[in-house]
């Protein structure tokens, strides 16, 4: 599994890339602890089987789509 974090910064409605591609939760966690003063909606958390399916997400997520889980349900960003 893939893991990256992106951040929303000065309000700006798209959302960039913060964090290298981390492969391991034990990473995840370490860099978030660095980014714990921020306020939670500013930062998403993306993760993905595939290298390029965290792209396709950071992507849907700056297009305002409705992201699907997993188990069939769906958020809206």
């Amino acid at each position: 599994m893939y893991y990256r974090v992106a951040i929303q910064v000065d309000a700006v409605p798209t959302w960039q890339w913060k964090s290298t591609v981390l492969s391991s939760l034990d990473t995840l966690f370490h860099f978030l602890r660095l980014f714990r003063a921020l306020p939670h909606d500013q930062l998403r958390v993306f993760s993905s089987s595939s290298r390029e399916g965290l792209a396709e997400q950071l992507e849907q997520e700056n297009q305002g789509a409705v992201l699907p889980f997993g188990d069939g349900s769906t958020i809206s960003p």
